[in-house]
């Protein structure tokens, strides 16, 4: 999960400012949230649908026409 981080944060040998996001597990989050350096996950934004195709005939071979 990420986490947005309210106070700097090290974490991995990476300094994360206020306002960065940090990946990690939840064991590793709740010692750091209830300390204040994050706050509460946020859920991953979803990913993009990919665009409607519309099926159209298939042309017909050289060898057809």
């Amino acid at each position: 999960m990420e986490y947005p981080v309210k106070s700097r944060l090290i974490h991995d040998g990476k300094s994360h400012p206020p306002g960065d996001l940090v990946a990690l597990t939840e064991e590793q989050a709740e010692g750091l949230i209830a300390l204040g350096v994050l706050g509460p996950a946020q859920k991953p934004p979803d990913p993009p649908k990919p665009a409607a195709r519309s099926r159209k005939a298939a042309e017909p071979a050289e060898a057809d026409k």
